[in-house]
Parts: C-alpha cells; sequence; structure tokens
C-alpha cells in the first residue's frame, strides 16, 4: 500500500512533443490500498431510480487479486455526496431512499458471498454529482482498524427540452387557430421558453404536452442547442427560418429565448442539443402548436398597358383605347413579414 510515481525513462522518438509523458492522474500519481471500496454509479436520467454497487475488497493471502473483505454480513456504510458541476445545487442524492448530502448518512448494506451489495441511487436534478462511500471497522464486527473508502463521479442528464410560448392553447393546426397574442406577426419576436425537465416514465414523448409536468432540473446548462422550426398549417407551406438559429441553455428553472418566424401559418418548434454533456447524450424536445401568424402587411403593385388607336403611333385626345394584349390591369397582393420579404405560405 502507498503512492507510486509514474515516469518514462525514455521513448521514441526523443523529440518533442512526441516524447512527453501524459497521465490521467495529477503528478502521474496512483495509490494503492490494502483493503477499499468499489463503489461504481453509472450514468443518471434525473429522477429516475437506477441500480448501482458497492464491494468490500482486500488484498489476498495467496495471489495477486482483490478478495471480498466480507461476505454475507449486513455493515454499516457511511455516504455523503458532492456537487462537481455545476459546484452548488439543491437537490440531494438519493442512496437506498435516504437523501445523501454533504452530512454523513449511515445505511445497512447486505453484502452478498462476493463481498457486493446493491445500491438504488437517484438524483432529482442534473450535472455531475459525486458520491463518497466509508466504511470503519468497530469492536462489535471485529475488524475495529479496518477503513475502506471510495468515491465515484456520475453524470445526471434531464430526461428531455420543455418547450413553451404564449399560443392559445385552443389553437389547432388550421386556419381557425387564433391569431398569436399580442399581435406578434411574422417576422415579430416573441418568447419561446424552454425548460430541462427530469424522467417521469419510460417511453414519454418528448413534447410540451407529456413533459408539461416533469419537474426542472435547474442545474443543466449547455451551449450551441438548435432551434428549428416545421410547418404545420398549411399543409403544403414551408417551415420558414427562425431568427434564433441556436440558444445556450442556462443555469435555472427555464431559459427565454427571443425568437422570431419569417413565415405566416401554425408551426412546431424544437429544440435539439448537439453537444455531449460529460460524455452523454441529451434528448431534445417539441412545442406545442405554435401561431397563428399572419403577415405584418400587405403590398399592393399594379400593371397594365394600352394599345395606341392609331397604328403603332399615336391616340386623338378623347378616342378610345383598348388594353394591349395580355397586358389587361392585374393587381398584386402580397403578405410581407416586418423584415420585409414577402411571406411564402400566405394564402
Amino acid at each position: 500500500a502507498g503512492s507510486v510515481v509514474l515516469a518514462a525513462q525514455s521513448s521514441v522518438p526523443t523529440t518533442k512533443p512526441n516524447s512527453q509523458t501524459v497521465c490521467s492522474t495529477a503528478g502521474c500519481q496512483i495509490s494503492y490500498a490494502d483493503s477499499g471500496l468499489l463503489l461504481q454509479v453509472p450514468s443518471l436520467l434525473a429522477a429516475k431510480p437506477m441500480s448501482a454497487s458497492i464491494s468490500a475488497v482486500r488484498k489476498s493471502d495467496d495471489a495477486l487479486q482483490c478478495v471480498p473483505a466480507f461476505a454475507n454480513v449486513t455493515r454499516s456504510v457511511s455516504f455523503t455526496s458532492a456537487y462537481s458541476n455545476p459546484n452548488s445545487g439543491t437537490q440531494p442524492v438519493v442512496v437506498n431512499g435516504s437523501d445523501v448530502r454533504a452530512t454523513p448518512v449511515n445505511l445497512d448494506l447486505n453484502f452478498d458471498a462476493s463481498g457486493t451489495a446493491p445500491l438504488s441511487v437517484r438524483y432529482d436534478d442534473a450535472g455531475l454529482m459525486t458520491l463518497f462511500a466509508t466504511y470503519s471497522g468497530s469492536v462489535g464486527t471485529g475488524d475495529t482498524d479496518l477503513q475502506l473508502s471510495d468515491d465515484d463521479q456520475f453524470v445526471s442528464k434531464p430526461y428531455g427540452l420543455l418547450l413553451q410560448t404564449d399560443t392559445d392553447n385552443s389553437c389547432t393546426a388550421d386556419i381557425a387557430c387564433p391569431l398569436y397574442p399580442g399581435g406578434i406577426r411574422a417576422g415579430d419576436p416573441f418568447n419561446l421558453r424552454i425548460k430541462a425537465v427530469a424522467w417521469q416514465s419510460d417511453g414519454e414523448a418528448l413534447t410540451a404536452a407529456a413533459l408539461a409536468n416533469n419537474l426542472v432540473t435547474p442545474n443543466f446548462q449547455m451551449g450551441d442547442i438548435t432551434l428549428t422550426s416545421a410547418v404545420a398549417a398549411p399543409s403544403d407551406g414551408v417551415g420558414g427560418n427562425l431568427s434564433s438559429a441556436d440558444y445556450d441553455h442556462l443555469l435555472g428553472n427555464q431559459t427565454t429565448v427571443a425568437t422570431a418566424i419569417s413565415e405566416v401559418g401554425v408551426f412546431r418548434l424544437s429544440a435539439t442539443p448537439v453537444a455531449s454533456y460529460f460524455g452523454e447524450t441529451v434528448s431534445g424536445g417539441t412545442s406545442g402548436l405554435v401561431g397563428r401568424f399572419v403577415p405584418a402587411y400587405l403590398g399592393a403593385t399594379g400593371s397594365a398597358s394600352l394599345t395606341p388607336s392609331c397604328g403603332s403611333a399615336f391616340s386623338y385626345q378623347g378616342q378610345p383605347m383598348n388594353f394591349a394584349s395580355g397586358r389587361e390591369p392585374t393587381l398584386t397582393i402580397t403578405g410581407y413579414n416586418r423584415g420585409g420579404n414577402a411571406t411564402t405560405n400566405y394564402d
């Protein structure tokens, strides 16, 4: 037992940077122990209980391997937890139904013949957490001087993203959908409210209607989450462009994004995380119906041409004149968004 520093006496080639020794531990140190706890917590979905394990092991008396430190017994193990990233929060780590925070909590664990005890671990928020476990021997258990400890860092990620706007809940994907509240029209900014939410049940749809009652995970933060729009009405319309193609999700109960849709109609908005969340993939979400948006204003243009009554040169004053063939009067009405661009979906 003790601490060992790893080093490379030589390497080929000898020129830098290829000759530099790189270690995964600080100062290239590895600590060895005669005995210890092996705590293994998987990556979690926020608020979903997951199976974990803890093993008590010691150095074998006659082989270079770990063997159970004790087996087929019940022992009291002390647990604490700490926020790693972000470095603060409000939710505890729940181990076997008990809240574990910075103050030690003793739990009686049943170790099997292999020296392993099952654990149930849950965390109702998102982030990088560290769980610590310590066992101290006693006279009653016949292992007074035995000290076992370990810690394991794990990731807890949201189940999905809840997208909400001020659209009237009675909105349906047709021309009868009420106008967007507050006089918001195509190209006008409106608030898109996004919450990262926890697991509630397996297979739950990543829609605003399904996620509306899920717990919020305020410790979730991530940059460059993609935003897109899809047209719901008219059925042959286009999705248009969002003024915010992506956003950064900030710490807190929700992140509000001011965005605008270039088109008229009824839409659904989607948020899709593209970056890794501590090595894990995070699911996004889709809003309910958003709209109805109408043009910011209408533009009218006219066109016509007359043909001369006398040949191709002139007409006398007061002489009737006809419209040129194919150049009869036309009036074109165009719907424009707030940016002055014509809207394709306006009918």
